[in-house]
């Protein structure tokens, strides 16, 4: 099954958003304490909100997980 993408991801050839969110919550170190996982979930919340105004079809689809997300 293909991927959906709106048309600016069309041309990228991948989901921007999937990719940006996948790369956020990567980068946030094991045993990451409260801010750090804070600071990736309002990260992840900009690049939804950018997500929504190219009318993403995987913006509910993508939840990422990383350390210490259930802190929150």
């Amino acid at each position: 099954m293909r991927e959906r993408l709106c048309p600016e991801c069309k041309s990228l050839g991948y989901c921007r958003f999937k990719k940006e969110a996948k790369d956020i919550a990567l980068n946030v170190p094991v045993g990451a304490a409260a801010d750090v996982a804070s600071k990736a979930l309002k990260d992840i919340s900009e690049r939804r909100i950018e997500a929504r105004d190219r009318a993403c079809p995987n913006l509910n689809d993508i939840d990422p997980s990383y350390p210490g997300k259930d802190l929150l």
